[in-house]
């Protein structure tokens, strides 16, 4: 992964693509957004998605070399890549 600290604005897919059509729909163009307007971390977003399937995380290290543990098995499920 990235950087774990940036923000997104986590919407609901089916709920974008219906704004999207929505804005299809306009007779004449106008500027949108579509947003929560809720920010959260993509290291959120990583805990969220790893608690749906019984899996915790613990974060180890810090900058490029931290590294998100699964507390269970011991075992490294999350690694930064400088790349991205």
């Amino acid at each position: 992964m990235g950087n774990l600290n940036a923000k997104r604005d986590w919407g609901y897919a089916p709920e974008y693509c219906e704004g999207m059509w929505r804005m299809l729909q306009q007779e004449k163009p106008e500027d949108f957004v579509l947003a929560t307007g809720v920010n959260h971390t993509i290291r959120e977003f990583a805990e969220l998605a790893f608690k749906e399937v019984d899996i915790i995380i613990e974060w180890q290290d810090s900058g490029l070399d931290e590294k998100g543990i699964n507390v269970d098995t011991g075992k490294q499920i999350i690694g930064i890549e400088k790349n991205y």
